[in-house]
């Protein structure tokens, strides 16, 4: 289960790039260069897919009884849950 792990890792590390993204489309004064756009797709579409699997992931261990904290750190966890609510209310309301 060092996947899962590993996933965890690469998840939390687009969502600071979804952050980075929401960022960039909501501050107009931000030049475009040719790293806009692949900070705004990796940060936009795998940060979204990333963070639902992984979060189908954390559930699925959570529904077998095994222990989250056995595979991935439990404030790794917390903050992909966070980013997912913060992904879904976000695109909701804008």
């Amino acid at each position: 289960m060092r996947w899962i792990y590993f996933f965890s890792r690469v998840v939390f590390i687009c969502n600071l790039f979804y952050l980075l993204a929401l960022y960039i489309r909501l501050a107009p004064q931000v030049p475009e260069v040719f790293l806009t756009s692949g900070i705004i797709i990796m940060g936009s579409v795998m940060a979204l897919y990333g963070t639902v699997l992984i979060n189908l992931s954390y559930g699925w261990l959570l529904l077998t009884r095994k222990k989250l904290k056995q595979y991935v750190p439990l404030w790794l966890a917390l903050v992909n849950f966070l980013f997912l609510l913060t992904q879904i209310l976000l695109s909701l309301f804008l």
